[in-house]
């Protein structure tokens, strides 16, 4: 260990063995060996113990900031005159502990090894060590005010160090908030140490209040992060109590939306995430806070959507536009995206479903515009995906190609697994759009084990169903019918009706592959339990191709008649929602041009 080695020879130099100056020591003193010690760590404790009390102080409190630090913040928990630091530092640099390694705009030191720091900060009793770390956060304070948000880590070190309970668990709160969703992990990591700080203090009305805001912070970055649903019904458990127990009614309600979408987004249960929105919703409205309001009607909009609720969600953002102002800053404090922009984009996504395609173009519009102007990247993302539906329905491959690219980009800004799964799903739809088999079913599989592994869980049916309609485009009628009959299982039992619904014409279409009566059969069936959903969810875009696979199903058996009617419907309902590209496909089908019942 070179390290090792330099160690030994300055304490060679030290003890008077060795003379001379760098690359040039002669031995003055015969040694009969030379004594190795058992570690590295016994060479610099034996190196810092000879050090003149002054030095030793000075480095030990020098160990007690970091591994490098700025002379002025040195000098102010150090006690020492100016020469006397000057002195100390020169000494230090000359015995190799510290090296000078900027001068502008201040002197800047480190030590040579992070071992050097470690034994140094060993060495230092345990009250004194706690005396320091609290100088040191005073001095930050004091000397960085500009900075502070970049330092609250920092700072919530030393005064954890220091044994100051009430302080660390403050800047802790600080740096968990400046980390913010762009780096969600720390994030809930600091959170976990407010949470950890404040079960060591007495019960007041501030510890009850900041425990349950910690909780409320776990929640918000674990549905991005993919939390365990287990794990974050004991995290909204303890934060429900604290906050039940200050009366915050503001942060209870804040916990229980949070709570809603960890039990949608990771847990995949949509009438459970609705339950628990309304209940936000409903604490919510006891405040006055119009941002919370919001917020949580954006999570109720959302919960409702991917329940396949559509007429209930349209209702909470019409709701929420005549109530509450149209501010994209407000409430994001909530949920760390814009309430009001996240309200716009679920509303888009239900009309889609609903067929009213202008009206959700329109709505995508607007809502991209204003994402583009305040910087919402996560909003940006998951607008693609509405942007993507309303491509299927208007048969437009060339839009779908670039909305793909916009989720993937603006995906792979975020820092969570939970923002970067919709970049690969969109990529994967507008492959297949194009025909191109291989690069879809590459996508929509890694897609999938992006759902599964638990950021996106309420995605699950969906993704399956897509990559069922890859597969059998690439002709793997086996692995596509696999696919879609797993994709109506999830669906059904995370209540996620649309997804269900989607899988169920994806399964239609493995059976038509097959054609032989028993398969027939079966895609009657599916027929039936798709238009039963539509009747339940008003997902009236669907319906179309509900009456395709009707007139093609007559077709393979051989009713013509029953088949052109079945096309005239799907025509026709084509043309009232604005999908003119499919219905003018449908009517060159009806007068005998070449083309497939299903379409693209």
């Amino acid at each position: 260990n070179p390290f090792f080695i330099e160690e030994v020879a300055q304490h060679l130099i030290e003890t008077g063995h060795l003379r001379g100056a760098r690359g040039n020591y002669t031995l003055v003193t015969p040694l009969d060996r030379v004594e190795v010690p058992a570690t590295v760590k016994s060479v610099l404790a034996a190196r810092i113990d000879r050090l003149a009390e002054r030095e030793k102080r000075l480095l030990q409190t020098a160990a007690v900031i970091g591994k490098d630090f700025p002379e002025p913040l040195l000098a102010a928990v150090a006690e020492l005159p100016s020469a006397d630091l000057k002195a100390a530092l020169a000494h230090l640099g000359r015995a190799e502990f510290l090296h000078e390694q900027s001068i502008y705009p201040v002197a800047e030191y480190a030590f040579k090894h992070p071992l050097t720091q470690e034994v140094a900060l060993g060495s230092l009793l345990q009250e004194r060590r706690r005396h320091v770390h609290a100088s040191v956060a005073r001095a930050i304070e004091q000397q960085d005010a500009a900075h502070l948000d970049e330092r609250a880590a920092l700072l919530a070190h030393h005064w954890e160090e220091a044994g100051e309970a009430w302080p660390a668990a403050l800047w802790h709160k600080r740096a968990a908030e400046w980390a913010g969703t762009t780096n969600a992990a720390e994030g809930v990591r600091h959170w976990e140490r407010v949470r950890n700080l404040l079960r060591t203090l007495p019960h007041t009305n501030e510890t009850l209040q900041l425990g349950a805001t910690a909780c409320l912070g776990n929640l918000g970055l674990g549905w991005r992060l993919g939390t365990p649903t287990a794990d974050a019904t004991d995290i909204f458990e303890e934060g429900r109590r604290l906050a039940e127990e200050s009366g915050d009614v503001r942060t209870l309600a804040a916990l229980y939306g949070a709570h809603a979408c960890v039990l949608g987004a990771v847990g995949g249960y949509s009438d459970e995430r609705v339950r628990y929105s309304r209940e936000a919703m409903r604490l919510a409205d006891q405040t006055d806070d119009q941002g919370l309001q919001l917020a949580e009607r954006s999570y109720q909009a959302f919960g409702c959507l991917f329940a396949g609720r559509l007429t209930e969600g349209i209702e909470v953002c019409e709701t929420a536009y005549q109530r509450l102002p149209a501010d994209p800053a407000l409430g994001a404090e909530f949920t760390g995206y814009s309430p009001f922009l996240g309200l716009l984009c679920a509303q888009a996504w239900m009309l889609s479903r609903l067929g009213r395609l202008n009206e959700a173009a329109a709505v995508c519009e607007r809502a991209e515009q204003l994402a583009s102007v305040h910087g919402e990247s996560e909003v940006l993302t998951w607008l693609q995906l509405p942007r993507i539906e309303l491509d299927i329905s208007f048969a437009d491959v060339a839009a779908a190609r670039e909305h793909a690219r916009r989720a993937l980009k603006t995906g792979e800004k975020s820092a969570t697994p939970q923002a970067r799964m919709p970049g690969r799903f969109a990529q994967g739809i507008a492959h297949r759009l194009n025909t191109q088999w291989d690069e879809s079913v590459a996508e929509l599989e890694e897609a999938l084990r992006a759902a599964i592994s638990g950021a996106n869980r309420m995605f699950e049916g969906w993704v399956r169903a897509e990559l069922a309609e890859a597969l059998l485009g690439r002709g793997e009628l086996d692995r596509a019918e696999h696919e879609a009959q797993a994709a109506a299982t999830v669906a059904h039992a995370q209540h996620s009706r649309c997804d269900e619904l989607r899988a169920h014409l994806a399964l239609t279409h493995t059976q038509f592959r097959r054609a032989d009566a028993a398969a027939l059969a079966r895609a009657e069936q599916a027929l039936v339990r798709a238009q039963e959903l539509i009747d339940e969810t008003s997902a009236h875009a669907y319906q179309p191709e509900v009456h395709e696979c009707r007139a093609h199903l007559a077709r393979l058996r051989g009713d013509a008649l029953a088949a052109r009617r079945e096309i005239e419907e799907a025509r026709r309902l084509y043309a009232e929602m604005g999908a003119t590209a499919q219905a003018e496909r449908l009517a060159k089908e009806m007068d005998g041009d070449a083309g497939t019942l299903l379409g693209s």
